[in-house]
């Protein structure tokens, strides 16, 4: 329901975002995270045996490509926000802000609020815009989208990535 609402959804990412969390902010629109050591996102319940149960084994493909998704859906390691960004997991980093009255992390949560506020208005305005590949519809537009939709249609490529996947699996189990 979130990644169909006409009304701009943004993720604030402060600290740990895993499972749950993680596939909820997969689901907005736009997902800004603090550049901080202790950010951090993933699907960890892979390593219990269980799959990600809210749709982010299919949201996190078609946002970051296939070969990009498989390592984090397949072995449960977490990504700091800094990598996120670079693979398009997060669209935004905010640098943390110095000392100050509030404690460091109160005002980490403040400012990454009147970014996330900021960010919802440019988006509802039309002055920013966010990814909105929803995970019933292929999105074809993009290079990324287009190398997805590719490697599941193509069976060989397809075989090829996903034997490829599996002895990354054996390696690390």
């Amino acid at each position: 329901r979130l990644e169909d609402s006409p009304k701009p959804i943004v993720a604030a990412i402060n600290g740990t975002c895993f499972g749950g969390g993680c596939e909820v902010a997969l689901s907005c629109h736009y997902r800004i995270a603090t550049k901080n050591k202790k950010t951090q996102l993933g699907l960890p319940e892979v390593m219990l045996g269980l799959l990600p149960g809210a749709g982010g084994t299919q949201r996190l493909p078609r946002l970051v490509g296939l070969a990009n998704a498989l390592p984090i859906m397949l072995t449960g390691a977490p990504v700091r926000a800094d990598k996120a960004k670079r693979l398009g997991l997060v669209d935004v980093l905010v640098d943390p802000l110095g000392p100050g009255l509030m404690s460091q992390e109160e005002r980490d949560i403040q400012y990454l609020e009147e970014v996330a506020i900021d960010a919802a208005k440019k988006l509802a305005s039309g002055q920013l815009k966010g990814r909105r590949s929803t995970m019933w519809e292929p999105e074809w537009s993009s290079v990324k989208g287009f190398t997805h939709n590719l490697m599941l249609k193509a069976g060989p490529v397809r075989n090829y990535v996903f034997d490829q996947a599996v002895k990354e699996v054996k390696k690390k189990t």
